[in-house]
């Protein structure tokens, strides 16, 4: 099983992430954790990202993934997956140039792995903007620009739209803020296609 939770950042990720741990451990279920690249690139990130960075970001995170796999691991948990697609398209469309040779053939690699990739996720959680939880602060690597945020989290509901692969789960805002709000909704859905296998709660 592999699971990533995607979607733009301050959504509730990398807190579904550790939660969906704990729960695996509960199980007591082998697990492996791919960590969002991002969060250790030295180069531009967020509104400052070139189409070079992200897909740095994009193809570092599917090492990861492969090699979580190649260790043996039945069950891998991703903090993000092939939505960092979408930040490389970001850059792509507000570009007031053309792109450079480079530029269209990474560019092109990345979208033609993303539509392949799309299909090795058993579950692709979406968590989009609660409307109950404000605004991002600017926390180490996240960014506070709202335009910047919603616009992901815009681009994220189009691609569980256009997704292929038919494994994405658009999770429903909560109005409780807190550890673990969103994992009810991951265990029923988990425990609809995996029936019997997760006992504990």
């Amino acid at each position: 099983m592999k699971i990533a939770f995607i979607g733009s950042h301050s959504t509730g990720k990398t807190e579904m992430v550790h939660q969906t741990i704990s729960w695996f451990i509960r199980n007591s279920k082998d697990y492996a954790v791919v960590n969002e690249a991002a969060r250790l690139y030295p180069g531009g990130i967020n509104e400052n990202a070139t189409i070079f960075s992200q897909g740095a970001i994009f193809f570092t995170h599917l090492r990861d993934e492969c090699a979580a796999a190649y260790n043996g691991h039945q069950n891998i948990i991703c903090d993000r997956g092939v939505d960092n697609k979408l930040y490389a398209e970001r850059v792509r469309d507000r570009l007031e140039r053309r792109l450079t040779e480079e530029e269209a053939i990474l560019m092109e690699q990345i979208t033609r792995t993303a539509e392949e990739w799309q299909h090795t996720y058993t579950f692709q959680f979406l968590l989009q903007i609660n409307p109950f939880w404000g605004v991002p602060k600017a926390i180490a690597e996240r960014s506070d620009d709202l335009e910047f945020w919603r616009d992901m989290n815009q681009r994220a509901l189009e691609y569980s739209e256009e997704n292929k692969a038919g494994n994405i789960y658009v999770l429903e805002p909560i109005k409780e803020k807190g550890p673990g709000v969103y994992l009810p909704q991951v265990m029923e859905i988990v425990r609809a296609k995996f029936p019997g296998k997760f006992t504990e709660r």
